[in-house]
């Protein structure tokens, strides 16, 4: 019996357990029964805290609310954080967060600026970062460089996602969605004590689909859409009141359709009789119809995470171990010509030249992703005056990355010779041979760190922070003759770090805190997996942040607000490099910028049954220092293509966010409840010309129904007004030698990602 199939049989059989135990089972006390909201404790600096108590800029989402609002992905939780940004270059391929305007700027770079840890540990493979989150108990944004305490590659942030631990008493919950687009999804989850009070299990099963976002035009399958079968498990073990482990695995099986992206021709920046960019607003497409070859299957991927975490209480000190393993394994096969058939000039044996029409699949190979990390923590009394803790971390990590190569879906003609006029790689195209430019990068971590903690005070507090790290990378590759022959590869380097945090808070009240903090981030240098003998060198931020944080009127109102400013130097940027064939972006430390802005959360509650949440960020990203030599040949960049003073791309000056949420009693136990939220992201600049622009965008989401603390029962659309403005947009190459019936070696377009439509449907829970 196939995976899939078992997982939805499962996931229906756990599913139905809280359903039977509905009648003998009576309704939990609502926690809502209180005016103000429920504490929601974090654990954004390695311990447990209050939001409100955490000198931090940090936007946490507890599972009622991730239930509550629908949040299914990385996707929703930007569109609900202000700072926050986050985008998939290219389907599910490349997501990319974004705070405070640090930008991706190394676009298919394998580290992101942003740092995603799950269940406390760190994951660093893009390719898997946005999954089908299965059974969450929080998910914690943490803005500003948490480079000291969190390590590797938290840059510019970190963000937490926590899964719900198993209970003490028999629980459980079931849900069902159905939707437009061919949306549906299950899932099922039990919570059973094996031993009171000792030893607890949780399993999780769920499988979800979409069809798709776009008409696919060659009959080929729809654009946009997924297919994910998760099954997740966790077990508590607490043998003495002081000693506790929990251990989880998580395995999904996904298979995601081709991107829904098209292909925009340069309009400007004429340079050697051809555009190389687009100047304007990116435009939408008139229709969600898109053509990619009906063989290009989009994406398919394996997803192993395992986590085990021990804590041990020896008095009022803690020691606690984390141990991690992540495992990504991925095929992909897409169509490299964006749905448009590609000429090609090639010469024959007699010296004609003719041309020939045909659409390229982009093979990715195997791509796999391995990653074990180990950290140990001491911390002292926490209710001690002066308190503090000390740890150390172990990552290893590798990765193993197929360098494409195409595939004709056209039958050469019989009197081919070679392409003209360059014959180099395309013949690698035709002729059934794959070259092997496999790249792996291997890399080691190691880290101490500790912070220090003191009350100046009743209301005075000093924190420092401080973490020394030190990584070895080796990059190998074997030889190879695809193009100009290359000799094998094996490079190693090293890079060492220091990253340092300090902060003050200020209890002005018991409802009122005051912070300030500076902090260093560093993100790791490398050899370009494009480019395996060039190497670039870490970046720096230096964050300089204030902040406020209060409630008034016994909880009705709450306010969360900080200024930053952020020092940004040896900015990793890629640029095409035409050197190689085809050209492909490679990585250079190119420029310094800075940041600066505000951000604000303001939460009211003026009557019991509403609750209103507005959010606001303002963010100026500029370039300081930018000489970036891919953008040269643009008359208007001539000669050095100096971008200094320019803001950086994928940024917005203003994100606003609100959500609505009212409940009022029906009948018996039966609540009615209207929910609604709006974003709102300003403009932005595709690259760092900031000549292409990708429009402002408004999402608005509704859901209403009726519940009681047994069932819920709700209508949604999502993406209410139906807003189909592109969502991202780069540079990148045609892989063709014609261009208007001209010889030219691989002319430039751009890549121009769409978003999904309006989607309504209804979702059914029960839990006990």
């Amino acid at each position: 019996m196939k995976f899939s199939t078992c997982l939805k049989l499962s996931t229906m059989l756990i599913g139905g357990l809280p359903i039977a135990a509905l009648a003998q089972t009576p309704a939990p006390a609502d926690p809502r029964d209180d005016f103000a909201s429920a504490e929601i404790v974090v654990t954004a600096r390695k311990q447990a805290e209050s939001l409100s108590d955490v000198p931090l800029a940090i936007t946490a989402f507890d599972s009622t609310r991730i239930e509550e609002q629908g949040i299914n992905d990385l996707n929703d939780v930007a569109r609900l954080t202000p700072g926050l940004g986050f985008t998939s270059v290219i389907g599910e391929f490349l997501p990319t967060p974004v705070i405070r305007g640090v930008t991706q700027t190394d676009l298919f770079g394998s580290d992101p600026n942003v740092a995603i840890f799950i269940d406390g540990v760190y994951t660093g493979a893009r390719e898997a970062l946005n999954f089908a989150q299965a059974d969450i108990e929080r998910i914690e944004v943490v803005k500003g460089p948490q480079s000291a305490l969190y390590g590797r590659n938290a840059f510019s942030g970190a963000i937490n996602i926590i899964s719900k631990r198993p209970t003490n008493d028999l629980s459980g919950r079931a849900e069902v969605v159905y939707g437009t687009g061919q949306r549906f999804s299950v899932l099922g989850s039990v919570s059973v004590p094996l031993i009171r009070d000792k030893l607890a299990v949780k399993i999780t099963a769920s499988h979800s689909e979409y069809g798709g976002s776009h008409k696919n035009l060659t009959g080929g399958p729809d654009l946009g859409g997924y297919n994910y079968d998760t099954i997740q498990s966790v077990v508590r073990l607490t043998p003495t009141p002081d000693f506790e482990v929990v251990g989880g695995v998580y395995y999904s099986r996904d298979a995601i359709s081709p991107p829904a992206v098209s292909a925009l021709a340069p309009n400007c920046e004429l340079s050697r009789g051809v555009n190389q960019t687009f100047c304007g607003v990116i435009p939408s497409l008139p229709k969600a119809e898109l053509s990619s070859h009906p063989d290009a299957y989009g994406q398919k991927r394996k997803v192993l995470r395992t986590f085990l975490d021990m804590k041990l209480n020896i008095g009022d000190w803690q020691v606690g171990w984390l141990t991690g393993y992540n495992k990504t394994d991925l095929r992909a096969l897409t169509d490299a010509s964006r749905g448009l058939p590609y000429t090609f000039r090639y010469r024959t044996a007699t010296g004609a030249i003719r041309t020939f029409d045909t659409t390229l699949l982009r093979e990715e190979g195997e791509p796999k992703f391995t990653e074990y990390s180990q950290e140990i923590r001491l911390t002292s009394p926490q209710e001690a005056p002066i308190r503090g803790g000390v740890g150390g971390f172990y990552f290893s990590g590798t990765q193993v990355r197929p360098n494409f190569d195409a595939v004709s879906t056209t039958p050469l003609p019989a009197d081919f010779v070679a392409t003209f006029p360059v014959p180099g790689p395309w013949n690698t195209f035709f002729d059934g041979v794959i070259f092997d430019k496999t790249v792996t990068k291997k890399v080691e971590n190691f880290a101490l760190f500790g912070f220090a903690e003191a009350d100046v005070t009743s209301r005075l507090t000093l924190r420092a922070e401080l973490r020394y790290g030190r990584e070895n990378q080796r990059t190998l590759q074997p030889a190879s003759n695809i193009g100009r022959p290359t000799a094998a590869i094996d490079k190693r380097l090293h890079f060492t770090t220091w990253t340092p945090r300090f902060g003050i808070q200020y209890k002005a009240s018991d409802d009122l805190m005051l912070y300030a903090s500076a902090a260093r981030g560093a993100k790791s240098g490398g050899f370009d997996i494009n480019a395996p003998t060039e190497q670039y060198d870490p970046e720096y931020n230096w964050t300089y942040e204030v902040g406020v944080k209060g409630s008034w009127l016994d909880g009705r109102v709450s306010a969360d607000i900080n200024a930053f400013y952020i020092d940004w130097t040896s900015i990793q940027i890629p640029v095409l490099d035409f050197t190689q064939a085809p050209p492909v972006a490679v990585t250079r430390n190119l420029g310094d910028a800075t940041s600066k802005g505000f951000e604000a959360q303001l939460t009211v509650r003026p009557a019991r049954p509403l609750t209103a949440v507005f959010g606001v960020s303002y963010t100026d990203a500029t370039y300081k220092n930018a000489v970036i030599a891919g953008f040269a040949n643009f008359p208007s960049f001539a000669p050095d293509g100096d971008v200094s003073g320019n803001r950086l791309q994928a940024a917005s000056k203003w994100q606003l966010t609100s959500s609505l949420d009212y409940e009022q009693p029906l009948f018996g136990s039966v609540d009615g409840f209207l929910r609604a939220d709006a974003s709102y992201r300003s403009k932005q600049y595709m690259d760092s010309t900031n000549l292409a622009i990708l429009p402002s965008r408004v999402l608005v989401n509704l859901r209403a129904g009726i519940e009681n603390g047994k069932w819920r029962l709700e209508a949604f659309a999502e993406n209410l007004f139906d807003n189909d403005r592109p969502t991202f947009a780069f540079r990148d190459v045609y892989l063709s030698n014609v261009l208007n019936g001209a010889p030219v070696v691989f002319p430039p377009r751009i890549t121009v990602s769409h978003p999904r439509g309006r989607e309504m449907g209804v979702r059914a829970s029960v839990r006990f």
